[in-house]
């Protein structure tokens, strides 16, 4: 599931977030404010977004 929230957070406006939050894992510097930061919005209110509209474009290779 967190797999798809990450794809409908790139396909939604925020393409670079699992790059952020990978580095931020990397380095030992994340923190629950590292979702406001990147999006504008907490991690809450992003979930709600997804939650109302989850659909999202997966392509297989």
């Amino acid at each position: 599931m967190m797999a798809r929230f990450l794809v409908w957070l790139e396909q939604h406006g925020h393409p670079k977030i699992v790059t952020a939050l990978d580095a931020a894992a990397r380095n030992r510097i994340y923190s629950p404010e590292i979702w406001q930061q990147q999006t504008g919005q907490t991690l809450d209110e992003l979930w709600a977004a997804y939650a109302a509209n989850p659909a999202v474009q997966l392509t297989y290779r």
